[in-house]
């Protein structure tokens, strides 16, 4: 979501960027932009990205998809409250939806699917093989 431009940019981009960063995580830094975002009047909203070095069709998407959700939750009759600065309640959520994909290491540097015995090998180029586990 960074724009570099130069050495003198860059560093009013970190500046910029340390605003909103959380020391416990990329997941959490980004909530405290969504958070930030969503309180900038909407004609204010491309001036506050530029200032932020922050890109407004991300976020513009991100935002659509926040309402959409909002919606959909709305809908159901669930609530739709902030855990304000209560983070343990949004890591308990990451850590719910993140494990259905977390991995382990193993020794010949495959890695093994936490929830299931599959064995994922990693590729150059970044590409997955799948194939179950013996």
């Amino acid at each position: 979501m960074l724009y570099p431009f130069g050495r003198e940019k860059k560093d009013m981009a970190n500046a910029a960027r340390l605003k909103f960063t959380s020391r416990d995580g990329d997941h959490l830094t980004l909530l405290n932009v969504m958070r930030a975002f969503l309180e900038v009047p909407r004609k204010h909203k491309g001036q506050w990205c530029s200032d932020n070095f922050l890109n407004i069709r991300s976020l513009g998407k991100a935002q659509d998809i926040y309402e959409q959700l909002q919606r959909h939750a709305v809908q159901l009759g669930l609530p739709c409250i902030s855990c304000g600065t209560n983070f343990d309640a949004v890591r308990r959520a990451l850590v719910t939806g993140l494990f259905i994909n977390s991995a382990r290491i193993q020794s010949d540097g495959t890695f093994k699917v936490s929830r299931v015995c599959m064995c994922v090998a990693n590729l150059a180029g970044g590409h997955l093989l799948e194939h179950q586990h013996e």
